[in-house]
């Protein structure tokens, strides 16, 4: 059974050809007839879903080149930012939620503030947090800094999405370890102030 599957649209707004996808496609053009054409997307949970699923659209055949992770949810438009990948996809592949720790140990500490240059009211994020407004702090970030927690181990990082459970788009590069500082996300290239709904700590090993 599925996990996630997406409509892939052709326009904007749900509109033009569109072909569901229900599992990887390594060519959009040899299996889709479709390749370069998505401009909008509808990804819905499958059977199979767990928090924190993505579907990664590529930018190249064979999963290769630029991505663009999205989880369940509407995305009415990709040519704009937060996302800017319209007419670019050319393969797609379901990436799991990475297994959740048991450990109680603090391995990054995130520090979100509400103002650029590290401003304002700021929330200490300890582990993975799929609803900012659990801690009042929704669509408010605008500067990050990201520390060594006690339990650090190497390969610890965090990712920050524009929805609730780890969905819609993602503050690129993406995977930010400790020293990463950034005062300003509403700057290029990062375009992404006020927007962060969730927070995801996790190992790539």
């Amino acid at each position: 059974m599925a996990r996630l599957f997406a409509k892939v649209y052709e326009h904007s707004n749900y509109g033009g050809q569109y072909r569901w996808i229900r599992s990887d496609v390594r060519n959009f053009v040899d299996e889709l007839g479709f390749n370069d054409k998505v401009s909008s997307i509808n990804i819905y949970r499958g059977n199979d879903y767990e928090t924190g699923d993505t579907m990664r659209f590529y930018q190249h055949v064979n999963f290769d080149g630029g991505y663009l992770d999205l989880g369940p949810g509407h995305y009415p438009n990709i040519h704009v930012q937060p996302y800017s990948f319209g007419d670019k996809i050319s393969s797609v592949d379901v990436i799991p939620a990475p297994p959740h720790s048991h450990s109680l140990g603090v391995r990054l500490m995130v520090r979100i503030y509400e103002h650029v240059n590290y401003g304002g009211q700021y929330r200490d994020i300890l582990l993975s947090e799929n609803n900012l407004k659990d801690v009042g702090f929704n669509d408010t970030v605008s500067s990050m800094r990201v520390f060594a927690g006690e339990d650090y181990a190497p390969g610890w990082v965090c990712d920050f999405f524009q929805h609730s459970d780890y969905s819609g788009g993602k503050l690129q590069p993406g995977q930010f370890g400790p020293g990463t500082n950034l005062p300003n996300i509403a700057a290029a290239p990062y375009s992404f102030n006020d927007v962060i709904s969730s927070v995801r700590i996790y190992s790539m090993s």
